[in-house]
């Protein structure tokens, strides 16, 4: 869909391909088509990826995790019995994912079983490896692959353009509701 317009008998929704009319419409749109990307040269390289299919098909290999909420923990804990993983967290803590997620993940690292890049992005993705910047510096580390969990793009552009508001000014809507209990939300609705 490209576009919806109101009409007296409905809608009229726009396609790259053609027009259709319909009484109603259900917009049912997931942003997982939209993840985000790390706008580092070289992210496009065949071994770097946004999903992780199989955990099990991940053996021996240095892995490099990016993101800090619920799935790239999860992607993390998944890959550490059998790899070595290091995660890279943007801020200097784990702030938006779920508190045993959190505990798991600084368990296995105290334990030395995962490195945790704290303050730190991804600078530059190479064959075998990812220069990352930290508050120490440019730092080179070892990854056969790479996960983004970077979160996703919701189509707002798109629902605006339909006419669909939102109550905040920001670049995408909240994730946070009334019945949010993730501790990044809390307080805030």
């Amino acid at each position: 869909m490209v576009g919806l317009e109101k009409t007296d008998g409905g809608f009229r929704v726009r396609t790259p391909a053609d027009e259709y009319e319909a009484r109603h419409v259900v917009l049912a749109l997931g942003t997982q088509g939209n993840p985000r990307r790390l706008g580092a040269p070289g992210e496009d390289l065949p071994h770097v990826a946004t999903r992780l299919v199989d955990p099990d098909e991940f053996q021996d290999l240095d892995i490099l995790v990016v993101g800090a909420g619920d799935s790239a923990l999860e992607v993390a804990i998944s890959l550490a019995s059998h790899n070595r993983v290091g995660l890279v967290v943007r801020g200097a803590e784990i702030l938006k994912a779920k508190e045993s997620l959190e505990r798991e993940i600084l368990g296995l690292a105290a334990r030395g079983q995962m490195k945790i890049h704290f303050s730190s992005s991804v600078a530059r993705v190479e064959r075998d490896a990812a220069e990352l910047k930290t508050p120490a510096g440019l730092v080179r580390v070892p990854a056969q692959h790479i996960i983004l969990k970077l979160g996703a793009t919701p189509p707002r552009a798109l629902l605006e353009g339909i006419g669909v508001q939102f109550a905040g000014s920001g670049a995408s809507p909240s994730p946070c509701s009334p019945t949010a209990t993730s501790r990044a939300c809390r307080g805030s609705t």
